[in-house]
């Protein structure tokens, strides 16, 4: 008794700490410690690309749903924003961000050089200290930009100049509150309505120059409750909503120019701070929020005249501070609130809530199962115990049931009673106040269990109760005794053991069991037989072991049995005992099913492992409806799904989650993707003024490290969508990434890249992001410069070595033929000397002789003496020849005494008579075409044909023409001689 006071006593002290649940709202809280640079939020908006831009008392900040990029005012930048307090932001025709500083006038910030483009509003006010207090700013149809000033009234900035034109308020020109703007709407029709503090609301005509004021009357209801308006905001047909500080709201219906005053019926008008507005946002819905001073946030059901507020009225609540000062909501979905000294509040309101069921310990629990209850609440079981939530999914309490095993795996109702089974732990049955009244063991007697692990217990539509265990089989109870029936698959001959690990039960049309195991696929039971009977596959892959793996399985109006297995959906005809495997594929990867639960007629709903399909049961299609990718739920939990009149719920790894099936008609709206940064070499780069135009963004051979970062504006959390990239020219593939986190190259080579990348939803839908163009320059010593230089460098170092081994060879050759003229000249002088010799000293003594040999013959009569003397005369003779021709061979003296033509003619003469051919010849007259030199060289050629004419070619005919022309002459010689065989001889 002591233990169990203890118990109650614990859970009651920490219940609050049991279960971390949220409702149908979920709060994030950002601020300093997240990068936001000031506690205190001023203003909010999203950009073209998709960013949110968020205004603080300190500086500007830059969100891209992972990390924040500040700017400050920098008195030594005049391209840094104009002051810090950003109390004011919108976004122009053009998608340009324009920024109202407090105190720093209008800065327009310039996204391809990441600076600003300061502008100075004019002072109206000569009794103002301070000038440039933007609180207002508001595009035209024609993109002008439009300033409240706090002080110094209205101006216009023109698009197309630049220039800041103030502008006077006619018939208001001595109303100095007329001068403290607060906020300003343009409507469709191009007019201006401007919030004042102290002058009411302003209607301003810019093309009529004309304006009017709109003041509270006291005795006159419709119109302004306050003539200090804090915001105006378009209700659309021609209706505005305006809100005050300290007198509520006051609806203006602009056709009727009648006001409708809304400070009673929302709150109480006696106490000022609850009817101080300082922040609106109107949405299609009717939806008016409404930012307090000192009471936080509300939701103004317009159409109903009914008002929410968002955590505890009187108190801090759900929200870091009752202060709102801003509220935005962004393109996919999230509430924004700025507040004071809190700052962000990021309110999530989607079609998926995530409940997070924690112990007292801060241990996450996993939800196995669910059992609704009559009156709208949940019995929900975990892997530590048993939980009760109430209709708006709040956890109410949680339910000793005084296990020793508290992995709670199924609930049943049974006789108004609640059956519940475990994991280890048995059964225990609880009333319905859940009190324990029974337990259920394992044992060996009638009244225990077959096993302590049970998988699931069933109640068929005559009231009996089955349960199904891990590993023993059936087990039915017997309410008259109190005992249970066991029924095992062992012992069958066409049944294997591992039937007995059962995961599910259903009922039958004919009301028979069907029961699916796991790993044998699904059988028949019949109860009067006691006999199971396993399902025929149809085709091939339901016979396979992936299919046998079941998780769960329902059984719908044509009883059509769909099991959720390993390998897909397995559809089991109960009326045939047969299967049909239905494989599933997400993106090219196949699913396993864990858990299902009917839709409709014609719909499932499934569960993989992180995501929820609604399956088509006519043509097997796939509608994915909720990620759990991005979410702190990872996984779902297999056989843990309920459905509800209005909700669906899925036990999870963290808890569960729950959606309404009718808001998921088809996927998300795919979100908005960019380059949130480009490093080169850690360090960020100049990528925007390339990246916006479209241009190449350029790397030297000498940026070693790019890095890329892809930012996806999807600020809801949970979100359901894969971030793909590819460098094209780099990358073989598409790759997938984090949107943050960095995307690294090194070392690319050099050339042209395209980095490509898409977001893409479940069901493969895709956007595609602006293409960054990366022109890669060479190394320096790759550059065409460098490669121009060094090459005509090598080449004159290739010219010089050239042209100094060409003068060598060339002075090489020029001595050579120097030598072999000096040579030539030598032999000549040396063949003239002996020639000379020969003809002018030997031929002279041998011609004396002659002489005085011829002298004594004729001197003598006798007979043998003139005989000795005639043959001495016949010697001498012939020597005398011999010296003349070896004297010609040698030195030519005709040439230099008669001519080269003569000479030839000489020649050839002589040839005639040593060479026994028919001579064919014509010679011109060839004399001082040559020098002394060349005329030599002719002869000898000639000479030489004649010889080798004479000694080898056995000729018979022999032709000789030297024809003269201007400056020059052709020699021609030819026999009819023998030759050489042109195969054997080599030149």
């Amino acid at each position: 008794m002591r233990n169990s006071r203890f118990t109650f006593l614990f859970l009651f002290l920490f219940l609050p700490s049991l279960v971390a649940g949220q409702g149908t709202r979920r709060i994030e809280q950002i601020s300093i410690a997240e990068g936001l640079s000031a506690a205190t939020v001023l203003s909010i908006i999203q950009d073209a690309e998709g960013y949110l831009w968020v205004g603080t008392i300190l500086g500007l900040n830059r969100y891209d749903g992972k990390k924040f990029t500040s700017f400050f005012h920098d008195a030594a930048d005049n391209q840094s924003l104009s002051g810090n307090t950003v109390s004011c932001m919108t976004i122009g025709l053009k998608g340009e961000l324009w920024i109202g500083i407090d105190g720093g006038g209008v800065c327009c910030y310039d996204k391809f050089h990441n600076n600003f483009i300061r502008f100075d509003i004019p002072k109206k006010n000569s009794n103002s200290k301070d000038n440039n207090r933007i609180w207002a700013l508001v595009p035209d149809l024609k993109g002008n930009i439009w300033v409240g000033s706090y002080g110094d009234g209205l101006s216009m900035i023109d698009s197309e100049t630049g220039e800041v034109i103030p502008i006077n308020l006619p018939g208001l020109e001595g109303n100095k509150s007329s001068l403290l703007l607060q906020d300003i709407f343009c409507d469709s029709s191009g007019i201006l309505w401007i919030a004042t503090d102290g002058a009411g609301v302003i209607r301003y005509d810019p093309k009529a120059k004309q304006a009017k004021a709109f003041l509270n009357e006291t005795n006159n209801p419709f119109t302004l409750s306050h003539n200090y308006i804090s915001k105006i905001r378009d209700g659309g047909n021609g209706i505005l909503w305006v809100t005050t500080y300290g007198r509520g709201i006051s609806r203006f219906d602009i056709k009727t120019g009648k006001f409708t005053r809304f400070a009673n019926n929302l709150i109480h008008s006696d106490r000022k701070s609850e009817n101080e507005i300082w922040s609106s946002l109107y949405e299609p819905d009717g939806t008016l929020w409404l930012g307090y001073w000192g009471r936080g946030l509300a939701k103004y059901n317009t159409l109903k005249d009914e008002i929410t507020f968002v955590g505890k009225p009187l108190d801090k609540g759900d929200l870091s501070s009752k202060i709102v000062l801003a509220i935005f909501r962004d393109r996919s979905g999230v509430l924004w609130v700025g507040t004071s000294e809190g700052g962000l509040n990021k309110i999530t309101e989607g079609k998926v809530e995530e409940i997070v069921v924690k112990s007292a310990f801060g241990k996450e629990l996993k939800v196995s199962t669910f059992h609704s209850l009559q009156n709208g609440k949940i019995l929900t079981g975990t892997d530590n115990g048993l939980y009760l939530f109430d209709r708006n999914m709040i956890v109410e309490r949680e339910i000793n049931v005084e296990l020793e095993e508290n992995n709670i795996t199924t609930i049943a109702k049974y006789r108004d009673n609640f059956w519940i089974g475990s994991l280890g732990g048995g059964i225990v049955v609880i009333d319905e106040n859940f009190n324990v009244i029974e337990k259920y063991r394992r044992g060996t007697t009638g009244r225990t269990l077959s096993s302590d692990d049970i998988t699931k217990i069933f109640v068929t539509q005559d009231s009996t109760l089955w349960i199904g265990t891990f590993g023993e089989g059936l087990n039915k109870f017997e309410p008259l005794t109190g005992t249970f029936t066991k029924f095992r698959f062992s012992g069958q001959s066409t049944i294997p053991q591992d039937h007995d690990k059962i995961t599910d039960i259903r009922e039958t049309y004919n009301h028979k069991l069907i029961v699916s195991t796991f790993s044998y696929g699904p059988c028949i039971f019949d109860e009067l037989t006691g006999k199971f009977t396993d399902i025929k596959p149809a085709d091939k892959n339901a016979s396979q072991l992936p299919f046998k793996i079941i998780y769960s399985m329902i059984i719908d109006k044509t009883d059509i049995a769909w099991c959720a297995t390993l390998g897909g959906i397995l559809r089991v005809n109960i009326k045939n005992y047969t299967s049909e495997s239905v494989p599933l594929s997400l993106s090219g990867n196949s699913l396993s099913i864990f858990s299902l639960t009917e839709a409709d007629d014609e719909h499932l709903y499934l569960t993989s492992a992180n995501t929820v399909f609604r399956f088509d049961k006519k043509n097997y299609s796939l509608m994915p409806l909720n990620s759990l990718k991005n979410s702190s739920h990872k996984n779902f939990i297999s056989g843990s799904a309920l459905r509800m009149a209005d909700k669906l719920l899925f036990g999870t790894d963290k808890g569960f989650i729950f959606l309404s099936p009718k808001e998921f008609t088809k996927s998300r709206k795919l979100p908005q993707i960019t380059i949130a940064d480009v490093l080169v070499n850690d360090l960020s780069s100049n990528f925007r003024e390339f990246f916006y135009n479209d241009e190449e963004f350029v790397l030297s051979g000498d940026d070693k490290r790019l890095q890329i970062v892809l930012a996806m504006f999807d600020f809801q959390g949970s979100s359901p969508f894969t971030l793909k990239y590819k460098l094209e020219g780099w990358d073989d593939k598409w790759l997938q990434v984090e949107p943050g986190v960095p995307i690294v190259y090194s070392n690319l080579s050099s050339g042209s890249y395209k980095f490509c990348y898409f977001v893409e939803g479940l069901d493969g839908a895709r956007k595609e992001g602006r293409v960054l163009l990366i022109e890669v320059e060479p190394p320096f010593y790759f550059a065409w410069w460098f490669l121009v230089i060094s090459i005509s460098s090598v080449l004159s170092v290739v010219l010089f070595i050239a042209n100094t081994r060409i003068r060598g060879i060339k002075k090489q050759r020029d001595l050579q033929r120097e030598y072999s003229n000096l040579l030539i000249d030598s032999q000549e002088a040396e063949r003239k000397r002996i020639a000379s010799e020969l003809h002018d000293s030997i031929g002279q003594d041998l011609a004396v002789i002659k002489n005085l040999a011829v002298m004594q013959t004729q001197k003598s009569n006798l007979q043998k003496g003139n005989e000795q003397l005639d043959l001495l005369i016949e010697v001498c003779t012939e020597a005398i020849e011999d010296v003349r021709k070896i004297a010609y061979d040698l030195r030519p003296y005709q040439i230099g005494k008669i001519g080269l033509t003569k000479a030839i003619e000489h020649l050839l003469e002589l040839s005639k008579k040593a060479i026994p051919a028919e001579f064919d010849s014509t010679v011109e007259n060839i004399d001082n075409l040559l020098d002394e030199k060349g005329e030599l060289h002719i002869y000898r050629i000639l000479q030489e044909c004649l010889n080798n004419t004479s000694k080898y070619a056995d000729a018979t005919t022999i032709s000789l023409k030297i024809i003269k022309r201007t400056n020059h002459f052709i020699l021609e010689y030819s026999d009819n001689g023998s030759g050489f065989e042109m195969s054997k001889e080599r030149f």
